[in-house]
């Protein structure tokens, strides 16, 4: 009673504010900036409409058109009109941080209190230093269980046996309602507390709430989310930020996978705790599905994998007591590993056969066989279809905000996640930078395409990156496919530029990244610079800033297209079916998508200048050509070292 008593008495008092801020020229009082920019009033102008129609917008927003601020504004004026909760979500925990920073300052320009929280997953945000190493699923369950079992002093320091908050709880509580305040900087007030309990309770009578894709597309946890929170759908304005993530996020979200090497680890867990039964079912379960695979293969020695129907692993657990049986028995013994250890094989095992008997259409069942190691096997339970994650809650929410700087082509995501095209505005703004501070070269000689992938292939592509790596001035980041062919190619540069060199490895760790982003932003201040060797959609990609000259030149080499597996034959044909789009929606789209955020890193700013060069001639065909921003004019090069030095040396 007293949290909604406190929000409709913060919601008289913005209405009283923006009455009296309010201007005959329809502008925004919650705009934090002087000036608003190119772009950016059309911006605004969408979401105000599609918040007071309750419908969804689809925004395609280059860099630079302030997407944060000029959807906050307007958004945030309505939803304390109309007590209303904005729900922010990012891909990124790294991107909060604007949110909140804008956040402040809309509150600094205007004459009341905006109530915020930051929120991130729990495992994120517990005290414990075991928690970052678990798994998602073990953490849940032993969180569970050390509350229920008064076990965790965090929790017992948080709450009082009678139900209420500790007067410590309470105190930081009221200092999140109190303050705008970043994640990071809630979860060290909570030092002997559960950050997670008092973050959640601070989102209760929260105007907007920063949140993560999950907590919002995975079901189970979006209505602990909503419950916990105090909200419901009609009550929320959704903003999805970066939202050319969201397909293939929601996607993962409903997939699963089960390798030969976990059911072993859980034969070896069951016996190692003493239940010997269970261990003998699975070691059965192990043994049916490696003969299964053997079978698969033995006759099919090219063939790595290969679909399966659901029948042929859901019948082997009629073998062992029936599905509900085992699986009752897999997380009983999951829970008693987990009081124990961090992590629980058994408890993977029982996620995964919990989810195998789910819908076949919208999904994909794959067999494979490990090419390292002989009898190992993994099987896959591919989600195909994200509207399955978005289209219900999108449609549920009061209105939606879906944005990005590729977003393109815009239709293409409207039906990926399942708008309704009657309730659904669609914006495309081009980039309000200066044209003339941006070069974009294509070489059309160069093509990384699989069938003209030899030694004189990658000869051209050495040849031609020693060139623009040793004309451009300061940074420059070159990205690769993969990291075979980025290996493959350097071995060949290696000797031959003057800049050194900096290598982004996979499943680099946090520190690992930053130690690479400060060697590379500290080469900024040399005439000479330093180049960034990495892969398009790796560590570097998406979600960190290259302003200013920490990366004059972007080199994209070849098409980041997706292996053509059997998974990506299977979206191509699912996307097919349903919409008559298979390799457009399914393969190259999404290519060229990754390949103009990787551009997109170079020019930050109105006052950036830099050179981006695509280095396949495949940019240069109509099919890929027509998904590039309208306002990214290609020119094909003939010299691209002269290209580079007539740039940088034009007067700016």
């Amino acid at each position: 009673m007293f949290l909604k008593l406190s929000a409709a008495l913060t919601t008289h008092a913005y209405k009283s504010i923006l009455r009296r801020k309010a201007m005959p020229d329809n502008s925004f009082p919650l705009f934090p900036f002087s000036k608003i920019r190119d772009g950016q009033r059309q911006l605004m102008d969408a979401v105000q409409r599609t918040v007071e129609n309750r419908k969804c917008l689809l925004a395609n927003a280059p860099t630079g058109i302030g997407k944060t601020a000029g959807v906050l504004a307007p958004a945030l004026q309505y939803a304390l009109q109309n007590n209303l909760t904005i729900i922010f979500l990012t891909p990124r925990h790294s991107q909060h941080k604007i949110v909140i920073d804008t956040l402040r300052e809309i509150q600094k320009k205007s004459e009341a209190k905006i109530r915020v929280s930051d929120i991130i997953g729990k495992r994120w945000l517990c005290n414990l230093q075991a928690a970052e190493d678990m798994q998602q699923g073990d953490f849940e369950a032993h969180c569970t269980a050390m509350k229920k079992d008064n076990a965790c002093e965090y929790s017992n320091n948080t709450w009082q046996k009678t139900g209420g908050m500790t007067p410590d709880a309470r105190k930081i509580l009221a200092r999140l309602q109190d303050e705008i305040l970043h994640v990071e900087e809630a979860k060290r007030l909570c030092k002997n507390l559960c950050p997670a309990d008092i973050i959640s309770e601070s989102s209760r009578d929260a105007n907007v709430i920063i949140a993560d894709y999950f907590h919002i597309f995975h079901p189970a946890v979006r209505e602990v989310f909503l419950r916990k929170s105090g909200k419901t759908p009609e009550e929320c304005i959704l903003v999805i930020d970066e939202a050319h993530n969201v397909p293939s996020r929601a996607r993962g979200l409903l997939s699963a996978q089960l390798s030969g090497f976990q059911l072993e680890r859980a034969v070896s867990e069951a016996d190692e705790f003493g239940n010997k039964m269970l261990a003998e079912d699975l070691e059965y379960v192990s043994g049916f599905l490696s003969k299964l695979a053997k079978e698969k293969f033995e006759n099919a020695r090219n063939i790595s994998e290969i679909f399966i129907k659901k029948g042929e692993v859901a019948d082997v657990l009629e073998k062992v007591g029936g599905r509900e049986a085992f699986l009752d028995s897999l997380q009983e013994a999951a829970e008693k590993v987990r009081e124990k250890r961090k992590k629980s094989f058994l408890g993977g095992v029982a996620s995964f056969f919990s989810g195998w008997n789910g819908p076949d259409m919208g999904f994909a069942r794959i067999l494979r066989k490990s090419l390292e190691r002989k009898g190992e096997f993994n099987i896959t339970y591919d989600c195909l279809d994200p509207s399955i994650a978005t289209k219900e809650i999108l449609e549920a929410c009061h209105s939606v905000i879906l944005m990005s700087g590729t977003l393109q082509p815009i239709e293409m995501y409207e039906e990926l996640f399942g708008l309704a095209p009657a309730r659904t505005e669609k914006l495309v703004l081009t980039s309000p930078f200066p044209p003339e501070n941006r070069l974009c070269l294509v070489l059309k000689d160069v093509t990384t395409k699989f069938t003209k992938r030899d030694d004189e292939g990658l000869l051209k592509i050495s040849g031609n990156l020693v060139k623009i790596i040793n004309r451009a001035r300061g940074n420059i980041g070159v990205f690769f496919p993969s990291y075979f062919l980025r290996d493959s190619v350097f071995g060949l540069i290696e000797r031959s530029i003057v800049k050194p060199a900096l290598l982004e490895r996979p499943n680099m760790s946090k520190d690992e990244k930053q130690e690479l982003y400060k060697k590379f932003v500290k080469a900024a201040g040399n005439f000479k610079g330093a180049a960034l060797l990495g892969v398009i959609g790796g560590n570097f990609n998406e979600g960190v800033d290259f302003p200013g000259k920490i990366m004059n030149t972007v080199v994209i080499v070849g098409l980041p297209l997706e292996k053509p597996d059997l998974l990506t034959e299977a979206l191509i044909s699912y996307y097919d079916f349903k919409f008559n789009r298979g390799w457009d929606y399914g393969y190259s789209y999404p290519a060229i998508t990754k390949a103009v955020q990787t551009a997109g890193r170079v020019i930050r700013s109105e006052t950036d200048r830099g050179i981006i060069v695509f280095m396949d001639e495949r940019y240069l065909w109509q099919n890929y050509k027509k998904v590039l921003p309208p306002d990214m004019n290609l020119k094909t090069t003939k010299d691209v070292g002269a290209d580079i030095d007539e740039f940088f040396l034009r007067k700016h």
